[in-house]
């Protein structure tokens, strides 16, 4: 049985282009066509200045006007043949833009659209009208008279060419012609609009879904933006009194816009992807601005030219979604698969589109809706597949839970088992880290005799990436140091062990060296002892010999000096910030600048790592430079652990409520 179909259905493929080039025939010996020696005139009358009207012209009449906006009177003369003698006939023009008035031997024979005032297109409405017998010339010269409203645009397209037939046949030819330029997109309207109903009442039942209402969205605007195409079809539509202007306006033009965005906001939600707020925002624009241009075009023709650059204002859009679907691709995820698959329709249907108006294939009908309506079918296919994929799910847990509640509940108890030993065992390393850790820090600021310290050691957990350290000649202050390692946890805390030791050795061992040398000195050490690991600091190395002060920075948030007036500075080295690169980093040579300046009583500085300014408050806006320059200004207490607390106090102010989220370390030092 399966052969035998098989056969019949090669033969047929086989014998149909004979089967078909025979109707073609037929058609051919039972039709006039009527493609060339026409005429037309500018006169509104119809009456006189007849000219020859070339074929390329009749789909493309504009041109023949000045301004393109007026009346054309198009003309065919003819003899009807013996075969189409005494039988009924009607004349089949195809689609006629913007509106005609069609007379046969100086009588009216139908009219399609609305001419002026009421203006009115009725581009996709394919014209047959009826002959009556009584206005044939049999064996002698009829006269066809065409008077069509242009405005911007006018054509006569028909395929291939206006002919007068046979009525009962030419009607078939009609109602397959408005089948798929008209019929066709109310179905496919109603049916959307059914989608939408069904897809709303989903979201409603499950808000977590969002795809659910912006398909719901997609499918509502297109069977709008469908209107355009079978709103001739309607009953008691379009009515005299109906704008064109601003139907065009609102749905040929504008919801395009609309429906690329809704597009892009389904695919981003879809593929699980959180839009940023500035990216949203432009899209947005990008749809009230055309939009808004194209609301206030004073005239049809207006309207077209706009439309022209507007368009190109989709192209954003076309990226947006192309872009979040590459990088989905890339990274491999599922959902994106289907989506691809279910677009390449559209986009095989708009390459097609595009070659039809370059090639100038105006007699074929354009195919980009239903290449778009394809997508949808799909979409609605990848909805319900993932719906019935979690239904699926559901109903496997539901049969399955008390089973894999027990399994599930066996395997935590033994996870939560291991991860109590392993908490365990870790909190008490960490605790032995952090015990050795602050045993190489100074427990209290050092009493001197020519400087007041103060300094205050926050660790954000345990062990900490902040080192500090003092260093003394007798019974005065020699030097201070505040180092920040990168990245945290117990790889940090082993870097400041290491980083504290060297530092340390280098400063007292090189004491007549320039202090920037003795930066570089220490940079390199670490680097070399560190080896492979990636960490590295930045730093700030302080020298005191009498009034004297020396300071070098190392890539790290500079040093705030204050009067014995109170006004307070950022001490900056060669106008920067910081005097150099990085310290720690192998086989990266770096150059460090160090500054002198003098320190008299009641003079203080101020040095900190970065959590001071980086921290935020609840609004998201970090302390800031600015801010510890103010804070360090308004410390008028008389001792360094007075301004110490202070500035700690309107730091802790102002981030009340926020979470600090790293080592926080600042020393006040003030001469004496």
């Amino acid at each position: 049985m399966n052969k035998s179909k098989t056969f019949f259905t090669i033969l047929l493929l086989c014998f149909f282009p004979l089967i078909c080039s025979g109707c073609k025939k037929n058609q051919k010996e039972s039709r006039l066509y009527l493609s060339e020696n026409w005429s037309y005139t500018l006169d509104e009358s119809g009456k006189s200045g007849w000219k020859t009207l070339p074929m390329e012209n009749l789909t493309n009449l504009p041109p023949l006007l000045e301004t393109g906006i007026g009346y054309i009177w198009l003309e065919k003369k003819f003899i009807i043949p013996s075969n189409l003698s005494g039988k009924d006939l009607s004349i089949y023009l195809g689609r006629i833009s913007m509106a005609d008035q069609t007379y046969f031997n100086g009588s009216m024979i139908g009219s399609g659209g609305y001419f002026p005032p009421e203006e009115w297109s009725s581009w996709n409405k394919v014209r047959l009208y009826n002959i009556p017998s009584g206005l044939v010339n049999q064996g002698d010269i009829n006269v066809l008279r065409i008077k069509i409203w242009l405005n911007g645009e006018g054509s006569v397209v028909a395929n291939p060419f206006p002919f007068i037939g046979i009525s009962h046949e030419t009607e078939l030819k009609y109602k397959r012609e408005r089948f798929w330029n008209g019929t066709i997109y109310a179905l496919c309207a109603f049916a959307l609009l059914v989608i939408a109903a069904y897809h709303i009442l989903i979201y409603v039942k499950r808000r977590e879904d969002r795809e659910n209402i912006l398909f719901a969205f997609i499918n509502i605007v297109t069977a709008l933006y469908l209107s355009v195409f079978y709103i001739d079809d309607l009953p008691y539509i379009p009515f005299k009194g109906l704008n064109f202007l601003t139907f065009q306006k609102l749905f040929s033009y504008s919801l395009p816009f609309l429906l690329i965005y809704f597009v892009g906001s389904f695919v981003s939600v879809f593929l699980k992807r959180k839009e940023i707020r500035y990216v949203k925002i432009g899209r947005r624009i990008l749809v009230i601005i055309p939009v808004i241009i194209i609301l206030v075009a004073p005239s049809y023709p207006v309207l077209r030219r706009m439309w022209e650059i507007c368009q190109l204002l989709l192209l954003p859009h076309l990226v947006y979604i192309a872009i979040i679907m590459v990088k989905a691709y890339l990274k491999n995820k599922r959902d994106v698969r289907p989506l691809l698959i279910g677009f390449s329709p559209f986009i095989l249907a708009i390459f097609m589109d595009l070659l039809h108006n370059i090639l100038h294939w105006y007699a074929l009908p354009y195919i980009s809706m239903y290449g778009w309506m394809l997508v949808i079918i799909m979409l609605l296919f990848i909805l319900a597949s993932k719906f019935t994929q979690a239904r699926n799910e559901a109903e496997d847990l539901n049969a399955n839970l008390e089973k894999k509640v027990n399994d599930r509940t066996r395997e935590l108890s033994e996870a939560n088992a291991q991860l109590e030993s392993a908490n365990k065992q870790a909190a008490e390393d960490m605790k032995l880290a952090v015990y050795v850790q602050q045993s190489f820090y100074p427990r209290v600021a050092p009493i001197t005799a020519d400087y007041d310290l103060a300094f205050s050691f926050n660790p954000k957990a345990g062990v900490s990436g902040d080192l500090f350290d003092f260093y003394k000649a007798g019974n005065r202050l020699a030097g201070a140091a505040l180092f920040d390692v990168s990245g945290h946890g117990i790889a940090a805390g082993l870097v400041t062990m290491l980083a504290k030791s060297i530092i340390s050795k280098e400063f007292v061992d090189n004491m007549n060296k320039p202090l920037a040398s003795v930066m570089s000195i220490i940079s390199n050490k670490i680097a070399e002892d560190k080896g492979d690991v990636e960490n590295y600091l930045t730093g700030i190395l302080l020298r005191f010999e009498n009034e004297h002060v020396y300071y070098v920075n190392g890539g790290h948030p500079a040093m705030f000096y204050r009067n014995s007036n109170g006004k307070a500075s950022m001490a900056a080295i060669a106008g920067k910030e910081a005097s150099g690169g990085l310290v720690g980093i192998k086989n990266l040579p770096v150059e460090y600048t160090g500054i002198k300046f003098k320190m008299s009583p009641g003079d203080a500085i101020l040095i900190y790592t970065d959590c001071l300014y980086e921290t935020k408050d609840s609004n998201g806006i970090e302390f800031g430079s600015d801010r510890i320059r103010q804070a360090f200004e308004h410390a008028t207490g008389k001792t360094a652990q007075e301004k110490l607390n202070q500035v700690l106090g309107e730091f802790h102010e102002y981030v009340e409520g926020a979470e600090v989220k790293d080592d926080l370390t600042i020393i006040v030092i003030q001469k004496k």
